[in-house]
């Protein structure tokens, strides 16, 4: 993809080094610019957004110029407009993937400017205009005009797979040489009396329900512009597809009365008169999608003590993630139409606070809509749920569970959309956690002193099991001593210490701790000789 110059003593210079891998074709306008189509891109190009959308429908006759922007919006159910219609935006730029070729205009200073270029079509053939370059593509069979400026218009699509040369002729004509199958035609310079635009299919992600369908165009005495839309709930269109509408004539706005369905798609019409074309600007049509219920994917019940800092604090001191509002209370932390934030363990420090009991949350809307979320408890074998907190935008929630008695408890967490749809069009659903543990009394520690030389040491929990029991002596380090029966498996174990031969003359203070599962502790002492 490199293009050369030789001068007449036959010195080589390269004028560009395209990331192209082959320059397919080349001319010259009258300003001494050289236009090449290059083609099977290295790595993608910088371009800017393309003009109009190309006809897909083969045609053999000069077609109307159509200079067209597509812009879909989603508007919202409300009572009554709250704003102006959705304003159309320029059309959509080209779809991700390796380019397939480009058009290049080399300036007589030296620099170089991408026209055009598409991840679809090859250019195969070039023919400088005094109206801009025409470029011959495959593997449709189009012919396009591309300006300076970039904005680039299809003149014709004829019924082959590639365009192979284009050679220009008396009064502006256009003689055109096809490929699969070879084939000669001739472009005249005049418009056509008619020109259709069809747009790419959009996707609505869903089944929805269409509104007013709006477009921008002048349209000289007599000529014509009537637009056209169909749907279906296939990707690409084919006969399950509804039929093509009836015209629609009025650009100010029209209800579309094609089905409900996931995907629509566009037709324009433009008729001239008296060789005058219409010139159509843009195209808009809004959709409402059907509401979907949105979904709790996970609960995830954090260890007990283990809380989140909050990334920024107002007041500079330490504050906790989800522990800033009172039971039943409303503790959004920002307005209702913020979305949803990552779960707190993505974005927080995490901290010990005995007592609270933290839980985390995926919620997901398939409409994309704001959540807000409540979270209600219970003690197993309870039937009655309790409201812990609501009115929450953040998918985190820490509970002082020593509010509460000692138990095994669940909680339940709903998401709402209401943030986003008015109340009789809302949905919501709810999903509980998996069965935990509440314990925040420490277990008991009973001492005892059994001659010879053994401490006896019993340790309780009247909620959890037994974690571990420690010993130590006039204020020495910690050290774990095992239960007579070997685990600690049980809310009751008994451990016994030998302190025959502690080292020092006595007496000596035997410290004990014991701690349960759920990381209570307390502590006994004893003296002993």
């Amino acid at each position: 993809g490199i293009l050369y110059r030789v001068d007449p003593a036959g010195k080589v210079f390269v004028l560009h080094d395209s990331a192209y891998r082959e320059v397919k074709a080349l001319d010259v306008g009258k300003d001494g610019s050289l236009y090449a189509a290059v083609v099977d891109g290295k790595e993608r190009e910088e371009s800017r957004p393309p003009g109009p959308l190309p006809l897909p429908a083969a045609v053999t006759t000069p077609t109307a110029e159509v200079t067209v922007s597509e812009s879909f919006a989603v508007i919202a159910p409300q009572a009554a407009p709250t704003g102006p219609p959705p304003t159309p935006r320029p059309a959509e730029g080209l779809r991700g993937g390796a380019l397939k070729g480009a058009v290049l205009r080399v300036l007589p200073s030296g620099e170089v400017d991408t026209l055009w270029s598409s991840t679809e079509e090859t250019p195969h053939a070039l023919a400088v205009t005094t109206d801009g370059v025409l470029v011959g593509t495959g593997n449709k069979g189009k012919v396009y005009r591309i300006r300076d400026d970039r904005t680039w218009t299809m003149l014709s699509s004829f019924p082959a797979e590639q365009v192979t040369a284009l050679l220009r002729g008396p009064a502006e004509s256009l003689a055109v040489a096809t490929a699969n199958p070879g084939k000669v035609h001739t472009l005249e310079s005049s418009s056509g009396a008619r020109g259709n635009f069809v747009s790419k299919v959009k996707d609505t992600e869903t089944v929805s329900a269409w509104g007013q369908l709006r477009w921008e165009a002048s349209a000289p005495a007599g000529a014509e512009v009537q637009v056209q839309t169909r749907s279906g709930n296939t990707a690409s269109p084919d006969s399950t597809w509804s039929d093509w509408s009836r015209p629609y004539v009025r650009g100010a706005g029209e209800p579309v009365a094609s089905e409900r369905a996931r995907f629509l798609q566009l037709k324009a019409t433009l008729v001239a008169k008296d060789g005058a074309s219409p010139i159509l600007d843009s195209i808009s049509t809004a959709y409402l999608q059907r509401n979907l219920r949105p979904q709790i994917q996970s609960i995830t019940v954090h260890p007990p003590g283990e809380v989140f800092q909050k990334p920024l604090s107002i007041s500079g001191e330490t504050e906790i993630l989800g522990l800033d509002a009172p039971v039943g209370a409303d503790s959004r932390t920002g307005p209702a139409g913020r979305g949803p934030l990552p779960p707190a363990t993505s974005y927080s420090r995490k901290l010990y606070q005995r007592g609270i009991q933290t839980f985390s949350w995926k919620g997901e809307d398939p409409n994309g809509d704001n959540l807000l979320y409540e979270v209600h408890y219970r003690r197993v074998n309870d039937a009655r749920w309790r409201l812990l907190r609501k009115g929450l935008t953040d998918p985190v929630l820490a509970w002082d569970t020593t509010t509460v008695p000692n138990g095994r408890y669940v909680v339940r967490v709903t998401a709402s959309d209401a943030p986003s749809n008015p109340e009789s069009l809302a949905l919501s659903s709810e999903k509980e956690s998996d069965p935990f543990d509440v314990d925040n009394t420490p277990p008991t520690v009973s001492l005892i002193l059994v001659p010879p030389s053994t401490v006896r040491a019993i340790v309780r929990d009247d909620s959890s099991l037994v974690r571990k029991a420690e010993f130590s002596v006039d204020g020495g380090r910690w050290q774990e001593v095992h239960p007579v029966d070997g685990i600690n498996d049980e809310m009751e174990e008994t451990y016994e210490i030998p302190v025959g031969n502690l080292g020092t003359p006595g007496p000596h203070v035997l410290v004990v701790r014991g701690t349960d599962l759920l990381g209570n502790a307390s502590t006994a002492r004893i003296e002993v000789p």
